[in-house]
C-alpha cells in the first residue's frame, strides 16, 4: 500500500526508523538532524486530514515516519511523533456500567438472579429488572414484557461472575434450576470456577474472587 506525495509504508526498517533521513522542506531536502528543530513543522500550516491520516498509519504500525514525508504532514521525528501520539492518547478509561442478559420470563429471572446472587435486584420496568454487580449493572431483559414484538435471543457466550464463597454460590445456582452446572474446577489460567446455563439458556460463569485473572500478569505456566 503506497501513500500519496511518495511516502511508502512499504519502506525498508532501516528507512522506516531512521530519523535522520532527508525530509522535505520548502521543496528541498533537507536533513532531519539540521539546525532545524525535530519538531517544527514542515513546509506550509498542514491540514488536519493528512495529520489524522498518519497517526492512524502510525497506530497501526508504522512507528517511524519513512524515508519521504510530504510537506504538508507535520511531523519531522519519531521523538515528535511519539510525542504528538501520546497527546492524542491520552482518553480516560471508560467504565462498563450495563450488560444485557436476555430472558423469556422476566419474574422468574428475577428470582434466579436474587437467589443466585444474594441480591434482590430493583424491576425498573415492565420488563427489565437491575441486579447491581460491582459497579456494572446486570440487566435481566424480556423483550416482550417490555412491549417489544420479539423475543431476544440468550447470549452466545459467558457472562463472568467474581463471587466469595464459591461453593455456595454453586449450591444456590443448583438449587434454583440452572442447567449443566460443572465442578469446581482450577482453570490452566489459574481461575477456581464453575460454569452453568441459567433456566433461559444464557451462558454463565462463576469465578472465585481471589482466583481472578485480569490479564495483567503474565499467564501461569504451571
Amino acid at each position: 500500500m503506497r501513500l500519496g506525495h511518495g511516502a511508502s509504508l512499504g519502506a525498508s526498517s532501516e528507512e522506516r526508523h531512521n530519523c535522520g533521513e532527508p525530509v522535505p522542506l520548502g521543496g528541498r531536502l533537507r536533513s532531519a538532524r539540521s539546525s532545524h528543530r525535530p519538531d517544527e513543522l514542515v513546509g506550509p500550516s498542514p491540514s488536519p486530514e493528512p495529520t489524522h491520516r498518519w497517526l492512524s498509519l502510525a497506530r497501526a504500525g508504522a512507528v517511524c515516519p519513512p524515508r519521504v514525508i510530504p510537506e504538508h504532514w507535520p511531523i519531522r521525528s519519531c521523538s515528535a511523533l511519539g510525542r504528538l501520539l501520546s497527546q492524542t492518547s491520552r482518553v480516560a478509561e471508560p467504565h462498563l456500567f450495563r450488560v444485557i442478559l436476555p430472558v423469556s420470563d422476566i419474574e422468574a429471572a428475577a428470582s434466579f438472579y436474587a437467589h443466585a446472587l444474594g441480591i434482590p435486584g430493583d424491576r425498573v420496568s415492565a420488563g427489565r429488572h437491575y441486579f447491581p454487580c460491582g459497579g456494572t449493572i446486570l440487566a435481566c431483559f424480556d423483550a416482550l414484557a417490555d412491549g417489544d414484538s420479539e423475543a431476544v435471543r440468550p447470549n452466545p457466550e459467558h457472562i463472568y461472575f467474581s463471587v466469595n464463597g464459591l461453593d455456595a454460590v454453586r449450591e444456590r445456582v443448583r438449587d434454583c434450576g440452572a442447567a449443566d452446572v460443572t465442578p469446581i474446577e482450577t482453570q490452566p489460567w489459574g481461575e477456581r470456577s464453575f460454569y452453568a446455563r441459567d433456566p433461559f439458556g444464557n451462558p454463565i460463569c462463576f469465578v472465585d474472587s481471589e482466583t481472578l485473572f485480569t490479564g495483567s500478569s503474565s499467564w501461569p505456566t504451571s
